[in-house]
Protein backbone atom coordinates (compact mmCIF):
# COMPACT_ATOMS: atom_id res chain seq x y z
CA UNK A 1 0.00 0.00 0.00
CA UNK A 2 3.03 2.20 0.58
CA UNK A 3 4.43 1.74 -3.05
CA UNK A 4 0.82 3.05 -4.60
CA UNK A 5 0.72 6.26 -2.47
CA UNK A 6 4.51 6.53 -3.14
CA UNK A 7 3.78 6.36 -6.66
CA UNK A 8 0.75 8.98 -6.28
CA UNK A 9 2.21 11.68 -4.50
CA UNK A 10 2.82 15.38 -6.37
CA UNK A 11 5.68 16.43 -7.32
CA UNK A 12 6.03 20.27 -6.11
CA UNK A 13 5.80 21.05 -9.53
CA UNK A 14 2.79 19.37 -10.22
CA UNK A 15 1.60 21.02 -6.98
CA UNK A 16 2.84 24.60 -8.21
CA UNK A 17 0.82 24.18 -11.17
CA UNK A 18 -2.25 22.89 -9.22
CA UNK A 19 -2.74 26.08 -7.15
CA UNK A 20 -2.43 27.87 -10.30
CA UNK A 21 -4.62 26.15 -12.41
CA UNK A 22 -6.79 26.44 -9.47
CA UNK A 23 -6.36 30.45 -8.79
CA UNK A 24 -7.37 31.17 -12.32
CA UNK A 25 -11.50 30.37 -11.52
CA UNK A 26 -11.03 26.98 -9.74
CA UNK A 27 -10.41 25.27 -13.42
CA UNK A 28 -7.76 22.55 -11.89
CA UNK A 29 -10.26 21.93 -8.71
CA UNK A 30 -13.44 21.66 -10.73
CA UNK A 31 -11.51 18.95 -13.54
CA UNK A 32 -10.91 17.26 -10.03
CA UNK A 33 -14.33 17.00 -8.91
CA UNK A 34 -15.65 14.34 -11.82
CA UNK A 35 -12.65 12.25 -11.22
CA UNK A 36 -13.27 12.26 -7.50
CA UNK A 37 -16.85 10.74 -8.20
CA UNK A 38 -15.18 7.71 -10.18
CA UNK A 39 -12.98 7.52 -7.69
CA UNK A 40 -16.02 7.36 -4.61
CA UNK A 41 -18.17 5.10 -7.11
CA UNK A 42 -15.55 2.75 -7.07
CA UNK A 43 -15.02 2.38 -3.59
CA UNK A 44 -12.09 3.78 -3.62
CA UNK A 45 -12.09 7.28 -1.56
CA UNK A 46 -14.88 9.92 -0.14
CA UNK A 47 -16.30 12.58 -1.69
CA UNK A 48 -16.41 15.54 0.77
CA UNK A 49 -19.54 17.66 0.76
CA UNK A 50 -18.18 20.38 -1.03
CA UNK A 51 -17.07 18.22 -3.81
CA UNK A 52 -20.26 16.49 -4.16
CA UNK A 53 -21.95 20.12 -4.47
CA UNK A 54 -19.75 20.67 -7.29
CA UNK A 55 -20.25 17.57 -8.63
CA UNK A 56 -24.12 18.22 -9.00
CA UNK A 57 -23.55 21.93 -10.12
CA UNK A 58 -21.38 20.50 -12.91
CA UNK A 59 -23.91 18.06 -14.02
CA UNK A 60 -26.89 20.64 -13.96
CA UNK A 61 -24.34 22.75 -16.70
CA UNK A 62 -25.43 20.46 -19.34
CA UNK A 63 -24.20 17.38 -17.55
CA UNK A 64 -20.27 18.61 -18.03
CA UNK A 65 -19.61 16.77 -14.52
CA UNK A 66 -20.92 13.11 -16.07
CA UNK A 67 -19.52 13.49 -19.17
CA UNK A 68 -16.37 14.16 -17.53
CA UNK A 69 -16.64 11.62 -15.29
CA UNK A 70 -17.27 8.91 -17.99
CA UNK A 71 -13.75 8.53 -18.81
CA UNK A 72 -11.82 7.90 -15.68
CA UNK A 73 -14.79 5.41 -15.03
CA UNK A 74 -13.77 3.72 -17.96
CA UNK A 75 -10.12 3.68 -17.47
CA UNK A 76 -11.21 2.38 -13.79
CA UNK A 77 -12.72 -0.64 -14.94
CA UNK A 78 -10.33 -1.34 -17.47
CA UNK A 79 -7.28 -1.09 -14.79
CA UNK A 80 -9.27 -3.38 -12.57
CA UNK A 81 -9.81 -6.47 -15.43
CA UNK A 82 -6.13 -5.97 -16.22
CA UNK A 83 -5.03 -6.02 -12.59
CA UNK A 84 -7.30 -9.39 -12.24
CA UNK A 85 -6.04 -11.05 -15.46
CA UNK A 86 -2.76 -10.23 -13.68
CA UNK A 87 -3.42 -11.22 -10.13
CA UNK A 88 -2.23 -7.94 -8.96
CA UNK A 89 -4.09 -7.68 -6.09
CA UNK A 90 -7.61 -8.26 -7.04
CA UNK A 91 -8.57 -11.31 -4.78
CA UNK A 92 -11.83 -9.86 -4.17
CA UNK A 93 -12.75 -10.12 -8.06
CA UNK A 94 -13.92 -13.92 -8.81
CA UNK A 95 -13.62 -15.37 -12.10
CA UNK A 96 -16.33 -15.76 -14.77
CA UNK A 97 -18.42 -18.35 -14.03
CA UNK A 98 -17.59 -21.86 -16.26
CA UNK A 99 -21.15 -23.06 -17.20
CA UNK A 100 -21.94 -26.35 -16.07
CA UNK A 101 -21.11 -29.49 -18.70
CA UNK A 102 -18.86 -26.97 -20.47
CA UNK A 103 -15.86 -29.35 -22.47
CA UNK A 104 -13.43 -27.66 -24.63
CA UNK A 105 -14.00 -26.95 -27.79
CA UNK A 106 -17.97 -26.40 -27.16
CA UNK A 107 -18.94 -23.64 -29.04
CA UNK A 108 -18.95 -20.40 -28.88
CA UNK A 109 -16.67 -20.44 -26.58
CA UNK A 110 -13.78 -22.09 -27.80
CA UNK A 111 -14.85 -20.97 -31.54
CA UNK A 112 -11.06 -19.13 -31.97
CA UNK A 113 -9.61 -23.05 -32.21
CA UNK A 114 -11.28 -23.62 -34.62
CA UNK A 115 -10.00 -20.15 -37.01
CA UNK A 116 -7.13 -20.84 -39.61
CA UNK A 117 -4.21 -18.64 -39.07
CA UNK A 118 -3.91 -16.36 -41.66
CA UNK A 119 -1.59 -16.74 -44.20
CA UNK A 120 0.77 -14.36 -46.13
CA UNK A 121 -0.77 -11.53 -47.54
CA UNK A 122 -0.45 -10.14 -50.88
CA UNK A 123 0.97 -13.32 -51.89
CA UNK A 124 4.35 -12.61 -50.81
CA UNK A 125 5.80 -14.85 -48.10
CA UNK A 126 5.79 -13.95 -44.46
CA UNK A 127 10.12 -13.59 -44.03
CA UNK A 128 10.30 -9.94 -42.95
CA UNK A 129 10.04 -7.89 -46.26
CA UNK A 130 9.05 -4.72 -45.97
CA UNK A 131 8.80 -2.12 -48.75
CA UNK A 132 11.30 0.39 -49.19
CA UNK A 133 10.63 3.51 -47.49
CA UNK A 134 9.23 1.90 -44.31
Amino acid sequence: MTAIVRTVRMTSAESFWYVLGCISFGAMYFAKVPVKKALAEAGLGPMTSAEQFWYVVQCIALGAGYFAKIPVKKALSEAAASAAGSGLGMSSVSPPPVRPGYQPGDWPLDVQAEIAAPGPRHGRAATGWQPSGW
